[in-house]
């Protein structure tokens, strides 16, 4: 019984038997078992998050449901209704980082050859992207625009490395470090600034990629590590677990506490200036929105969907252009007969 404990969801059927799904490299799978007996691979679902909806009392009949989802990158200019066009579609799942220096490219992140999150650029105008460098758990650009910042885990620690945005780049060994992969790293145009999660308080710290050099300015009581730094790198916004609102000064910890949300925020992010984009979840009916807040505190909702998901959102240099990572869902319950 030892492979159902990562089960995602299970049923007993009426004989004693045991169904359940259990994640796969590339999707899931439907395994039986007994209490005594070893387990069976039923039937395989590649690219699937399988969920065990319901068995019939004979045991003869199981509901399930493969759900499918994709995450694909999409441009727009930041205008009242924003028109969302789609840069890629990759059957893995791609995310953009930031714009490049000059706006006209993005650096995307992708698990496209099926080992965890690489390095990619890609062209607004271009229909592929280019593969930069080998991923890992914490990613940055650096200040400048000519570096990408990616943080594994090794020996104990989370270590940097920096890539140029060429393809097949030479990763480069940077001193900063940090804890583990919980943390997260972002870099504006007066430097970065690294969190991490200390004795159940997310510590923010000023750092230098190319320098030991770490001076935290803030402690604060939150549970979620999703936070955002302006363009500047002077302010960082941040919800807290009180669900308060923050901007954070870089420079020396001040922090002023924002107007609360209309809505059921999922995170915020700077625009230009003072300007604000907050992005919302209703539950029921789930609904999920792209909300802008103007500096006189106006919200005006540019975009929403109950069939798509709003993931990571970065701003060109200019704050004229967004991409957006969207994530669609299928799934349908079928029936499987003769157990």
């Amino acid at each position: 019984m030892s492979n159902a404990m990562g089960a995602a969801s299970a049923a007993w059927l009426g004989d004693g038997r045991i169904v359940y799904a259990m994640r796969d490299d590339d999707g899931s799978s439907l395994w039986q078992s007994t209490l005594s007996g070893a387990p069976v691979r039923r039937k395989g679902f590649p690219g699937a998050t399988l969920f065990v909806v319901n068995a019939s009392g004979d045991g003869t009949r199981l509901a399930y449901a493969p759900v499918i989802s994709q995450t694909d990158v999409y441009a727009t200019e930041v205008t009242s209704s924003l028109a969302l066009r789609q840069l890629t579609s990759h059957r893995r799942d791609d995310y953009p980082l930031a714009f490049t220096a000059d706006g006209a490219g993005l650096v995307l992140l992708s698990d496209r050859r099926g080992h965890g999150m690489d390095i990619y650029r890609q062209e607004l105008g271009a229909r592929d992207a280019v593969l930069v460098g080998k991923g890992g758990c914490v990613h940055a650009l650096a200040p400048g625009g000519g570096e990408v910042l990616v943080g594994r885990e090794l020996e104990g620690a989370l270590r940097f490395v920096g890539y140029d945005l060429t393809p097949g780049a030479v990763e480069r060994r940077l001193p900063l470090t940090a804890r583990d992969c919980q943390a997260k790293l972002r870099c504006g145009r007066a430097g970065c600034v690294l969190s991490e999660k200390v004795d159940d308080r997310l510590v923010l710290s000023r750092v230098d990629p190319a320098s030991t050099a770490s001076t935290p300015f803030a402690r604060l009581a939150v549970s979620r590590s999703v936070w955002h730094l302006d363009a500047a790198g002077e302010r960082v916004l941040i919800e807290d677990d009180a669900k308060r609102l923050l901007s954070i000064a870089t420079r020396d910890g001040v922090i002023t506490e924002l107007a609360k949300p209309g809505c059921n925020l999922d995170f915020a992010f700077w625009g230009n200036g003072d300007d604000l984009f907050l992005t919302c979840v209703r539950r029921d009916p789930l609904l999920h929105s792209l909300v802008h807040r103007t500096v006189d505190g106006g919200e005006t909702t540019l975009w929403s969907s109950a069939e798509q998901y709003l993931g990571s959102v970065t701003l060109s240099p200019d704050g004229r252009t967004m991409a957006v990572a969207l994530r669609s869902f299928d799934a349908n319950v079928w029936m499987l007969e003769g157990l």
